[in-house]
């Protein structure tokens, strides 16, 4: 419906809050929630903005989105990554329509990957609002964590959840496949590259190839250094130099 407003708290404070936002909102609202039972996490100090999604947890190599009873899932996920060496970052989006769209944009910047996670399907849902937005505004290698265009069965709901794959295990298992992908774009870049930079004609050369200016990679498609944990949120899409002079010629590729 258009000008509808969809909201999917994630546990009871938040249920509560977003009750009263709506009670004050004028147009058409949707309020989902679902039967499994999560602790209640969140505080009133958090508040609620109907169409503000909310930074639960900072990180540096991994943006999870997560809406509703995933929520909970991701911090509990979250904790866990920590022993895979992954810093990760926990948005929680209560009000899918209208998407936040800056905060996971400014995230997704930082990280350069994302995750959602949602029990919903896969289809017409936020992950399929995430993609939209990335695809339009900040392309990004994005996995989600849903249902798959199934029929719900009988049972539990911590049977139902963990029989379609919406918990920490997964949003663990898919940050891991997330991240691998990520190293298999960047070694293809190096690669290709490195073929360009070998036919330089100059004495010698290097190419400095950074993720916000992370890896070195020398002429010899080598890697020369790198740092993982990086802080810069500087907006580094845009910036694109080469300088030569003398024997030395260094190419800055920063995206």
């Amino acid at each position: 419906i258009p000008g509808m407003v969809v909201i999917n708290p994630c546990d009871y404070n938040q249920t509560k809050l977003a009750t009263i936002s709506i009670a004050k909102y004028k147009g058409p609202v949707y309020l989902r929630f679902g039967r499994p039972s999560v602790p209640n996490f969140t505080t009133n100090d958090l508040g609620f903005e109907i169409g503000e999604g909310i930074l639960l947890k900072p990180g540096s190599d991994v943006t999870i989105v997560a809406t509703g009873h995933l929520v909970w899932e991701a911090l509990e996920a979250s904790i866990e990554l920590k022993n895979y060496g992954v810093d990760s970052e926990v948005i929680n989006i209560h009000t899918i329509k209208p998407l936040d769209e800056k905060i996971i944009l400014k995230s997704v910047r930082k990280t350069g990957c994302v995750l959602s996670a949602e029990e919903h399907n896969f289809l017409g849902g936020l992950g399929e609002s995430i993609s939209g937005l990335l695809a339009t505004n900040y392309p990004a290698p994005m996995e989600f964590v849903a249902t798959q265009d199934t029929f719900g069965e009988s049972g539990t709901p911590a049977e139902l959840m963990s029989k379609y794959g919406l918990n920490k295990d997964t949003i663990i298992r898919k940050v891991l496949k997330l991240k691998k992908r990520t190293w298999k774009i960047m070694n293809q870049i190096k690669k290709y590259f490195s073929l360009i930079i070998l036919t330089s004609t100059v004495g010698f050369s290097q190419f400095e190839y950074g993720i916000k200016g992370g890896i070195n990679i020398t002429a010899s498609g080598q890697i020369k250094d790198a740092i993982i944990d990086l802080s810069s949120n500087d907006n580094i899409n845009e910036n694109l130099t080469g300088y030569f002079f003398g024997g030395y010629s260094s190419l800055k590729l920063f995206f």
